[in-house]
């Protein structure tokens, strides 16, 4: 399975405390990450989950994980191909690198809240400012 998405969040935790950031596809398209399916249980419940991986380039500097994004080469082989180790290899650092890395407001981490608000860019350290690297262990 994939999971097409046009956005997805996720925080930097630090000594500075936890910046949520807002991650898009920067050209508008939209990004799709590995995932997985199956039917459980006795009524066949249909579960699925979004396959992570270890976090690179920039965004190893907000979080120590991230999904699996496929690039479009790469998605007759998750979907179609044998398994094979190689599938589950980082995507290539230009994938990551088109993407926008943008800060928000805390608000974004309320179900409660709604509205376009929720993605406008906050003022927020660098990236590359000391924190520390990343430790928090949830993608949300």
């Amino acid at each position: 399975a994939t999971t097409e998405i046009y956005t997805f969040p996720t925080r930097r935790s630090s000594d500075l405390g936890k910046q949520p950031y807002f991650m898009t596809p920067a050209d508008g398209q939209i990004a799709v990450f590995a995932g997985l399916w199956a039917n459980w249980g006795p009524e066949k419940l249909l579960t699925c989950s979004i396959v992570t991986t270890a976090a690179v380039d920039d965004l190893g500097l907000i979080h120590d994980r991230m999904p699996l994004l496929l690039p479009r080469s790469r998605w007759d082989a998750w979907l179609e191909g044998p398994p094979d180790a190689s599938l589950l290899a980082p995507p290539p650092s230009s994938e990551v690198a088109g993407l926008e890395l943008r800060p928000v407001g805390a608000a974004v981490g309320d179900v409660h809240n709604d509205g376009p608000e929720l993605i406008r860019r906050v003022a927020a350290p660098s990236l590359t400012e000391s924190g520390e690297n990343p430790v928090d262990l949830t993608l949300f």
